[in-house]
């Protein structure tokens, strides 16, 4: 079972980004875009392809994370440890070379959107239920 430990956007943020997932669904290209937005996951600094501003803060945070869940029984891509983890929201996965240069090209010039991060959770990444956590 493979979990994700996610921060979720705040809801300025969320909708911006819902925007850019029908943009994407519009064109004909797969994007994490549902046609009932009620079923659709929320926005966050997950996966891939829309990278974040990076700051200190924030990959302290990751170590912090990291370090927490050492020595328990979990598998660590390598490409999130720390000093390889690259913070982004995910906007479409499994796409072709074509519809890759596609989405670059219609999402091409789009304008940063400020995120507050208003609460993180372990997504299970089979199901997509989400355990929140709390400090």
């Amino acid at each position: 079972m493979a979990h994700a430990i996610e921060m979720f956007f705040d809801e300025h943020a969320d909708a911006e980004v819902r925007t850019l997932w029908s943009q994407l669904a519009t064109a004909g290209l797969p994007s994490l875009a549902h046609p009932d937005p009620s079923s659709a996951p929320a926005p966050r600094v997950a996966d891939s392809d829309r990278g974040a501003v990076v700051t200190r803060d924030l990959l302290t945070l990751h170590t912090q994370v990291h370090n927490a869940l050492t020595g328990q029984t979990v598998t660590h891509w390598p490409f999130y440890l720390p000093g390889r983890w690259v913070p982004h929201c995910t906007l479409a996965q499994g796409l072709s070379r074509d519809e890759l240069s596609e989405a670059f090209r219609l999402l091409h010039g789009y304008q940063p959107i400020a995120v507050q991060v208003t609460s993180a959770g372990i997504t299970d990444t089979v199901t997509g239920a989400i355990t929140p956590l709390t400090s």
